[in-house]
């Protein structure tokens, strides 16, 4: 191989590498059966206190949403989900949305405006910042909304979306996230354990 033909080779590879990085940095979201990350580590809420993911955790499980402020798809689903944690609250579950977007990038996702958001959707579950995306990246999260249901026992039973149709709540065929939760009530195997995010990319810090 001549040396323009070895150069253009190499700049190819460290340019596929470059690409690659990011996904390698933000890994994979958690498989199904994973243990819950991060449960003790304190995450500052928009109610002036701070929290973890151990102490929201209810009797039947805890949902982990990742959220923010600025992403047309949670607002599509801001107000199914405040729906669902007002129902499945009350039958036992946690309910967190964790915000790990650049606060420096994005001032729109910073603490100020989380709490605007929070007061103005009437949120009943925590809203915290995730600190350099640290909960994003041990969870694999990539999107925004992106659902982590976990059982009573720390252990992932469904990750993805709300349902399957984002723009019209009327249209909802596939309610995978409350069917989700109603099994895990009803002690079953939760039927269909991932699915595809629909959202915006997290702009991870």
């Amino acid at each position: 191989m001549t040396a323009p033909s070895t150069l253009r080779v190499l700049s190819a590879l460290v340019l596929a590498l470059a690409l690659a990085a990011p996904a390698w940095a933000q890994g994979e979201a958690l498989e199904i059966g994973a243990r819950l990350p991060l449960a003790d580590r304190a995450m500052p809420t928009t109610s002036g206190s701070a929290t973890t993911l151990g102490q929201v955790m209810g009797n039947r499980g805890l949902a982990v949403i990742f959220w923010c402020n600025t992403c047309p798809w949670v607002k599509k689903y801001e107000d199914r989900v405040v729906a669902l944690a007002n129902e499945y609250m009350a039958a036992g579950f946690g309910f967190i949305a964790v915000n790990a977007n650049d606060p420096v990038g994005y001032p729109d996702d910073n603490m100020d405006a989380m709490r605007q958001q929070a007061d103005a959707g009437g949120y009943p579950f925590p809203y915290v910042a995730d600190a350099g995306s640290e909960a994003a990246r041990a969870f694999g999260a990539t999107r925004t909304p992106q659902i982590f249901l976990f059982d009573a026992g720390g252990t992932l039973v469904y990750e993805g979306t709300v349902d399957d149709s984002p723009s019209e709540p009327a249209e909802v065929e596939e309610h995978y996230f409350r069917d989700a939760l109603n099994q895990v009530v009803a002690g079953e195997p939760v039927a269909v354990q991932k699915t595809r995010a629909f959202g915006c990319t997290i702009k991870f810090q």
